[in-house]
């Protein structure tokens, strides 16, 4: 990442060149304790916008459910509505979460020796994880799966998690009660 000026960063992307001032002169300009509610605040904006595109997505393409006998709906619905909440978390993660990843933070060793910074190897194991329950869910809502092919892959979910043994979740037992 090149930081050409103390408020810009700038994020190559092919030849595109995307300048994040606006971010961080809002960041810097909000105390520490609204920067979430921000965050917040844009997911869920985000969110209700995109999910219109997946419900006009839905009836597009045929991936609605008809109202059948002993169902509490009385019209049809789009099946895919977790979409537009996983892009709009992916979107916002990657915006205002991934920049400020730099090679200061503390490294670990990951796979064949190699180090990387420790926050971005949880950010990646993360956004694989959600992408695989996604997945999963989505041909879920399309196809249909058994439960046992749904509890295989979230357990999958959570290997990738714990796999790499960086202790994600150390030192809490239940309800957040250490």
């Amino acid at each position: 990442m090149d930081k050409t000026h103390p408020l810009t960063y700038q994020i190559a992307m092919e030849e595109t060149v995307m300048q994040l001032t606006l971010l961080q002169h809002i960041s810097t300009a909000l105390p520490g304790r609204f920067m979430p509610l921000l965050v917040g605040v844009i997911a869920c904006l985000l969110t209700y916008v995109l999910t219109f595109g997946v419900i006009a997505l839905c009836r597009k393409v045929g991936w609605v459910e008809k109202p059948v006998e002993g169902k509490i709906h009385t019209r049809s619905l789009p099946r895919i509505g977790g979409v537009a909440i996983f892009i709009s978390f992916l979107i916002v993660s990657l915006v205002l979460y991934a920049p400020f990843l730099t090679t200061q933070q503390t490294q670990v060793e990951v796979i064949f020796g190699n180090t990387y910074p420790k926050e971005l190897v949880i950010y990646t194991l993360f956004m694989l994880a959600s992408l695989l329950i996604v997945a999963v869910h989505v041909y879920d809502d399309i196809k249909g799966l058994l439960p046992l092919p749904k509890l295989i892959a979230q357990t999958v979910a959570v290997l990738i998690l714990l796999g790499p043994g960086i202790h994600l979740f150390h030192g809490v037992l239940f309800f957040g009660v250490n």
